[in-house]
């Protein structure tokens, strides 16, 4: 998956908005860029990937900050 603006590879879930529940019917979850920071849409399951992700990676953190 790349951004149709920048081409970048990286992204993270979006904030939802009410504007976003049509998508949401037909199962697309938005993102954002994590480099130009532009808003687009993947399918639910890609999204909840990269939210697991995230998750992971703050967890993470939180252990090497706590040694």
């Amino acid at each position: 998956m790349k951004c149709i603006h920048c081409e970048a590879t990286t992204f993270r879930t979006s904030k939802l908005r009410l504007t976003d529940v049509a998508r949401l019917l037909v199962l697309q979850y938005p993102v954002r860029c994590r480099h130009c920071g532009m808003r687009g849409f993947v399918g639910i399951h890609l999204a909840y990937q990269l939210h697991r992700a995230r998750k992971l990676r703050r967890e993470q953190e939180q252990r090497r900050m706590a040694h």
